[in-house]
């Protein structure tokens, strides 16, 4: 039987098995010649090898932990708005034939056929006032007085439109002769509505 010349065998490569299911893997090849399934490959990239926890926990040696997002409780459904319903006259303002020192405006009105002026006058600091209860509430006004009347001291009034809606006496109902307001044409339930009336009729 034929034996290796010694320089033969001192120039080929020394080879170590290493027994893995009968399988031998070279002491020494080059990167070419070891080639890595694509799921090995996967599995040891950087994505995936910081989910393992010993990575996660040599990483934290240089990095600050990422803080954990909580997810967002849900939505609370918005309460129902409330609707205050306020009264014109003797409450945001007091109006006069006569005029005075203290008049803030005036408007054309008609008294027995004749052109008259009303002049009128502004509660102290209902303007801050409607600013702050528009932020809570839906304003209304609900006047027994002519509409042409009303709408001509909401203009004044009210120059941001906090107001959204306006009844006067042709909203109101007779009862016995006498002016009622009748709050069911707001559209609001009862429960909702704080009405701030002199004659809360």
């Amino acid at each position: 039987m034929a034996q290796p010349s010694p320089e033969a065998s001192d120039s080929a490569p020394h080879h170590r098995t290493v027994g893995t299911a009968g399988n031998s893997l070279p002491s020494a090849v080059s990167e070419g010649e070891l080639q890595v399934p694509s799921s090995a490959a996967e599995s040891r990239s950087p994505l995936r090898s910081r989910q393992q926890p010993w990575v996660r926990r040599l990483c934290s040696c240089f990095y600050p932990p990422t803080p954990e997002v909580k997810p967002p409780s849900p939505l609370r459904t918005p309460r129902k708005r409330l609707t205050l319903v306020l009264d014109l006259d003797e409450t945001l303002i007091h109006s006069s034939p006569n005029s005075s020192a203290f008049v803030d405006f005036s408007i054309p009105s008609e008294s027995q056929d004749k052109q008259t002026l009303t002049y009128v006058r502004l509660r102290p600091g209902v303007a801050t006032f409607l600013q702050r209860v528009a932020r809570m509430y839906e304003i209304v006004v609900y006047t027994a007085s002519v509409e042409t009347y009303a709408r001509a001291i909401l203009k004044q009034l009210d120059p941001n439109c906090l107001i959204s809606a306006l009844y006067t006496r042709e909203q109101c109902r007779k009862v016995e002769g006498v002016s009622v307001k009748d709050l069911s044409i707001i559209g609001q339930s009862l429960a909702n509505i704080v009405l701030i009336d002199v004659i809360p009729t």
